[in-house]
């Protein structure tokens, strides 16, 4: 379960929870602006909770998790414009101008494949925030890529340090093949579209 806390009146909110029920193994986390911390003991947590659900008070967290499992004044929400609806795909929107897209050319037949390793760093002191200690970063150790893409079927394997623009570079020219390899499929939907 996630908490934001209100210093003025010492009331703590659940802010998220899981639908399972853990009982003992539920952790608790605080949520402040800038990062999340662990809740060792959430009976000293705090002097009240609130329901997010009905907000009502409640002096022992028990109490508050009792609530919740039968919690009925549940709030009734009222969207402006409806509930979501998913729109049309742009194959739907080809279909209304009398474009049809065969099944197996819906989805590309092109993947690309990356596996990235990092090792632990030690963070010098004094960089952080004073409410906040780092003791360690992430430093790209390695990378490799593959994909099915022609052109670029041989794996990219690269174990230095300072190789993170090289990925992107990489990506960049496979994603590039690929569309000028999907467009060969696609050349007599576009020039449907211009005749339209």
């Amino acid at each position: 379960m996630v908490y934001i806390q209100n210093d003025e009146n010492e009331l703590a909110t659940i802010i998220y929870h899981s639908d399972r029920l853990y009982g003992k193994d539920t952790m608790h986390v605080h949520a402040d602006k800038h990062h999340v911390s662990l809740i060792k003991n959430i009976t000293a947590y705090n002097k009240s909770f609130a329901c997010d659900i009905c907000h009502k008070l409640f002096d022992h967290h028990s109490h508050l998790i009792r609530h919740r499992k039968t919690c009925s004044d549940k709030m009734r929400l009222v969207y402006p414009g409806g509930f979501y609806t998913s729109g049309d795909s742009v194959f739907d929107e080809l279909k209304h101008v009398g474009i049809v897209i065969p099944e197996h050319l819906r989805y590309s037949k092109f993947f690309v494949t990356f596996d990235f390793e990092s090792v632990l760093s030690p963070t010098p002191r004094g960089q952080e925030p004073h409410d906040l200690t780092y003791t360690n970063r992430h430093i790209l150790a390695s990378f490799a890529i593959c994909s099915n893409v022609p052109g670029h079927t041989g794996a990219l394997c690269e174990i230095e340090r300072e190789q993170s623009t090289l990925v992107v570079e990489h990506l960049h020219a496979i994603r590039e093949t690929a569309i000028r390899e999907n467009l060969v499929n696609f050349e007599w939907v576009f020039d449907h579209l211009e005749q339209v």
